[in-house]
């Protein structure tokens, strides 16, 4: 049979698991909004890249055009 002590030290250790359960929960709750303003600034400098290089081609292409 189970005795107080037992079922005290159970019950500490339970505690103890829910407690750290809900700060792990709460990090990983700010690591994902983190990650998402990552990968959105990521996706910003992506398309700006592209327009970057779309217009370079398109100098690229107008002073080969110039060329006699």
């Amino acid at each position: 049979m189970i005795n107080n002590t037992e079922l005290t030290d159970f019950d500490q250790s339970l505690n103890i698991l829910l407690q750290r359960h809900l700060e792990l929960t709460a990090e990983n709750e700010l690591l994902r909004k983190k990650l998402a303003k990552t990968l959105q600034k990521t996706a910003t400098l992506l398309n700006h890249k592209n327009k970057i290089a779309t217009k370079i081609k398109q100098i690229i292409t107008q002073i080969r055009d110039e060329q006699p």
